[in-house]
């Protein structure tokens, strides 16, 4: 247990010793050892107010609560002043180490009582600061409902309980599938749903951090007014052509970082709800594959590493400019640039293999 300090400032007014006579000062806690047995306060300077601490040692043993700390004084005598005293609380919440959480859990609307609510599965790992968790709301009527949730600590003692309200009102659909499959030159999304009641459409919104998210395309509802057939869909991000975006800056040709994406599934009525996440690896390709020389100047290259097949050049904003695929694989590559500038070179080898890399462009002087 880490020490918990109490600190006190305290002035003696003695009936009938000075304060320069005085030769012992102790204290103790809630019930009196006997003259001269209560722990003694060190380093006290005749003429000033009396200020010591109370270590975490003897504090330690006490229960939580209302306790009483007594001081008194011995003068050169022998004779003991009066009593002072002081009440004090001890509370965990003073101290720096808090019992361990040992339960979490939950229930809707009506309090089933301690213990007796729908266990949280969670991992202590340090401090526990928030817990996610899916609820089971299946069976709930439509409309308003209240989430309560609590904990239970090593001590016994349960928490106030948090509280939330939501509604249960049907979604526009139920998702029953969602993944994400990586491709040769970006990630392939597929989806499946059941009772797509008065769908609109899926908005596809991706992350290079799982915070901060951009729409990267959309897919209309296949339902229209509604069914409960399962619907497929699917959609392919060409994050190649993405190298570089005005939100993530996702720069899938220089390091391995995933890659997070969600659904916003969108009703008529413009009421919405996000999927879960779900996430691929986007690796930093293998090949060796390099250009030179770079900076080009009138848009003349060589490639070291592999034969290409095919290319398409890409401009800074990720916009296609020019597709070139040869019968024969090639190792000069001739690029027809309209300015100087930043580029982007998209690779495929004879074996198929695509890399990506960047390439600046200069044009000659004239």
């Amino acid at each position: 247990m880490k020490k918990l300090f109490l600190l006190l400032g305290l002035c003696l007014g003695l009936a009938a010793v000075y304060a320069q006579d005085i030769t012992r000062i102790e204290y103790f806690i809630d019930t009196d050892p006997g003259f001269g047995a209560a722990t003694e306060v060190p380093g006290y300077s005749p003429g000033s107010p009396l200020a010591f601490q109370v270590p975490g040692a003897t504090l330690g043993g006490l229960t939580e609560g209302l306790h009483r700390l007594l001081i008194r004084a011995k003068d050169a005598t022998g004779a003991w002043s009066v009593v002072h005293s002081s009440l004090f609380y001890k509370d965990y919440l003073l101290a720096n180490t808090l019992p361990d959480i040992v339960k979490v859990e939950y229930f809707v609307d009506t309090d089933p009582g301690f213990g007796a609510g729908t266990e949280v599965p969670f991992t202590l790992n340090g401090n526990v600061y928030e817990v996610a968790f899916n609820a089971d709301i299946d069976g709930l009527d439509a409309g308003p409902h209240k989430l309560f949730v609590r904990a239970l600590d090593a001590r016994g003692s349960w928490s106030i309980v948090s509280i939330e309200d939501f509604d249960a009102s049907p979604l526009p659909v139920r998702l029953v599938d969602f993944t994400a499959r990586k491709q040769e030159t970006g990630v392939q999304l597929s989806w499946k749903t059941t009772e797509e009641v008065n769908a609109s459409h899926f908005d596809i919104e991706r992350s290079a951090d799982a915070k901060t998210w951009e729409k990267i395309g959309e897919v209309k509802a296949k339902a229209e007014g509604g069914n409960r057939m399962f619907e497929s869909y699917t959609f392919t991000d060409q994050l190649w052509r993405h190298i570089i975006t005005s939100t993530n800056q996702l720069i899938v040709a220089s390091a391995n970082h995933h890659i997070y994406y969600r659904l916003r599934q969108l009703d008529l009525d413009g009421s919405y709800e996000y999927s879960r996440l779900v996430s691929v690896m986007w690796e930093k390709d293998g090949q060796e594959a390099t250009l030179y020389p770079n900076p080009s100047v009138d848009g003349h290259l060589k490639v070291h590493g592999v034969k290409v097949q095919a290319y398409e050049l890409l401009d800074a904003t990720g916009r296609l400019l020019e597709t070139v695929r040869f019968i024969q694989p090639q190792r000069t590559l001739q690029l027809a640039p309209a300015t100087s500038g930043v580029y982007w070179l998209r690779l495929e080898s004879s074996d198929g293999t695509v890399v990506i890399r960047k390439v600046i462009m200069m044009q000659a002087p004239r």
